[in-house]
């Protein structure tokens, strides 16, 4: 019994997680897909397979292939874990092509393994970005919040849009390799046991790729958002925010350059104008005003009121778009047609007062946020007389 009990105390299962393929990202026409996954390696090594006096000339000739410093992978393996026989990632995002040099090389690189790792490729760039988001490595405070969903510490995940949303469905259920391992974590099975991973959902969106590209020319390079709606159902057919970025540069090895640019930059590139940030309605509140005004009977359509390009309340003077002498007596139909400021001042001022006004805005939707789909929205703001 003491026999076995010791050995069973040696002897172990070690699990090595297969990365699964996220879902491909299609618009509403589900024909070609907007985000595919391209085949790319990640790079790792078994620290306890190398012979502790070439420690440093492995890891060396190992960077050289990768082309990072070796202080960037002595990084990931720290002195305490180099007689350890657990695999770390030292590098993602790794071409075939450098695959290939390594394994040429395999007899001068003890330790030295690699793992299919697909990483994403956008391939409708441009306004898009910020609909379908990007992916990259989990951060701490992901895993801590994930870690019981089956997340792990070499896992990609959703940052923004689409790919943050709905994460859980894109990722798919990873594969797992098991292996007999002795108590340092040295393989001693032949044949490991093998689950396949199950690739993630694929996502169909209400966007329509001609009418967003359409969009996209439409506002040039104007910042500002843009939003097309499909009045029957409220489908977004195109949302377009400007500026915008590419969103294959989070899987560039330049990517922490790249983020650190765009955060940096005065226009802020990273912001969805059409649901991050909240902006004055203008005149398009005139279609409130004229609702309101219906509803509650507080002023005849076809009865009249003088602009005279000017109005004075409060101790200041509001200006409407025509100046003096202004609009001229009109009723509802040319004071919306003309988008007569004063009028509209009169009408909130005299006949519907700030109660009613913020009412009639939040029923149409006003001080809450686009209430879609994508993460992180703000809402707006309706003032009241508190």
């Amino acid at each position: 019994g003491e026999h076995y009990k010791s050995q069973s105390q040696r002897i172990s299962s070690q699990v090595t997680i297969i990365p699964a393929q996220r879902g491909e990202i299609f618009d509403r026409n589900a024909d070609l897909p907007m985000v595919i996954n391209t085949d790319s390696f990640a790079v790792e090594v078994i620290p306890g397979e190398i012979p502790p006096q070439k420690y440093d000339t492995v890891i060396q000739k190992l960077a050289n292939y990768l082309g990072i410093p070796k202080s960037q992978i002595d990084k990931k393996i720290p002195k305490n874990i180099r007689r350890s026989y657990s695999s770390v990632q030292v590098k993602s995002n790794v071409p075939f092509t450098v695959i290939s040099n390594i394994a040429e090389n395999l007899n001068d690189l003890p330790g030295v393994s690699w793992v299919s790792k697909p990483i994403r490729n956008y391939l409708h760039t441009g306004s898009l970005c910020h609909i379908v988001g990007y992916v990259g490595d989990i951060n701490q405070d992901e895993i801590t919040a994930l870690y019981n969903q089956g997340y792990t510490k070499n896992s990609i995940v959703g940052k923004t849009g689409i790919e943050k949303q709905y994460d859980s469905l894109l990722q798919g259920t990873p594969g797992r390799e098991m292996s007999t391992v002795d108590v340092h974590g040295r393989v001693i099975s032949e044949t490991p046991v093998v689950e396949p991973p199950k690739m993630g959902k694929n996502l169909v969106l209400t966007i329509d790729s001609t009418i967003q590209k359409l969009v996209e020319d439409t506002l040039g390079n104007r910042v500002g958002a843009s939003v097309v709606l499909k009045p029957a159902t409220g489908e977004v057919l195109a949302m377009v925010s400007y500026p915008f970025y590419d969103s294959n540069i989070f899987s560039s090895d330049d990517s922490a350059t790249e983020y650190s640019k765009l955060l940096n930059d005065k226009t802020k590139p990273l912001i969805n104008r059409a649901v991050q940030l909240s902006y004055p309605p203008a005149s398009t509140f005139k279609i409130i005003m004229s609702a309101a005004m219906l509803q509650e009977n507080a002023f005849p359509a076809n009865k009249t009121i003088e602009c005279k390009g000017k109005m004075l309340y409060g101790g200041r003077t509001f200006h409407c778009h025509i100046h003096e002498p202004g609009h001229g007596w009109l009723d509802m139909k040319n004071a919306m047609a003309q988008s007569c400021d004063v009028y509209y001042w009169t009408i909130g001022r005299d006949y519907l007062g700030i109660e009613k006004i913020a009412s009639y805005s939040r029923e149409f939707g006003l001080g809450k946020s686009a209430q879609n789909d994508l993460p992180n929205q703000v809402s707006g703001l309706v003032p009241t007389a508190k």
